[in-house]
């Protein structure tokens, strides 16, 4: 099975690390709590796009936002529910190339292996995806130049969104020999990604 894959057991074990609930996963994911409970039961299959962010999620509050949040005891802890929400723009399918087979550091847990490298900014973490799959194509040097450069000036975009706008930025191309405006235009692609950040607060 491809290590970025999780199965219905492992989405349950990432979200009781988190002390999260159902909604409170569904928010971060932007889709409905009915889609998490149904991923958790085994009755809807778990899209590897999924996978990616929840360990991204895992490896970002986990990491960062619990060193600095005291939880209350739990005679003190009021549960309040939420209203259900509908699902927000459905995340296009990433095709992440299969990760390196680089031998498993047994002091590691399998979800923190498949973790990006903290050490690198959110655009070179999504550009070290991509990549392998964008190599052949002509003008692949002079996207990874605007794109960096991009990401650096304006800074503050999530990883989830700068795969998301890899994405896009790849599907723009008809061919290895094609080079689209916006991979040759620093300014072009800046408001290309400010329009798509803009319209989608649910990869911020």
């Amino acid at each position: 099975m491809d290590s970025l894959n999780l199965n219905a057991e492992e989405l349950r074990d990432f979200r009781r690390v988190l002390d999260w609930s159902q909604q409170r996963m569904a928010d971060e994911l932007g889709v409905a709590r009915n889609t998490i409970n149904r991923m958790e039961k085994g009755h809807m299959a778990i899209e590897i796009r999924t996978a990616l962010a929840v360990r991204y999620l895992a490896w970002h509050f986990n990491k960062i936002e619990k060193v600095t949040v005291i939880k209350p005891a739990p005679e003190h802890v009021n549960v309040q529910s939420t209203p259900e929400r509908g699902d927000a723009e459905k995340q296009v399918a990433l095709p992440l190339p299969e990760p390196k087979q680089d031998l498993p550091d047994p002091a590691l847990s399998t979800a923190e292996q498949d973790l990006p490298d903290p050490a690198l900014s959110t655009a070179e973490q999504a550009w070290a995806v991509y990549m392998p799959l964008l190599s052949d194509y002509k003008g692949h040097l002079q996207l990874m130049k605007r794109f960096l450069k991009f990401a650096d000036y304006d800074g503050g975009y999530s990883y989830l969104f700068m795969l998301q706008l890899l994405e896009r930025l790849a599907k723009m191309s008809e061919g290895p020999e094609h080079v689209p405006y916006e991979w040759t235009s620093t300014l072009a692609l800046r408001d290309y990604a400010r329009e798509l950040y803009k319209a989608n607060p649910q990869w911020h």
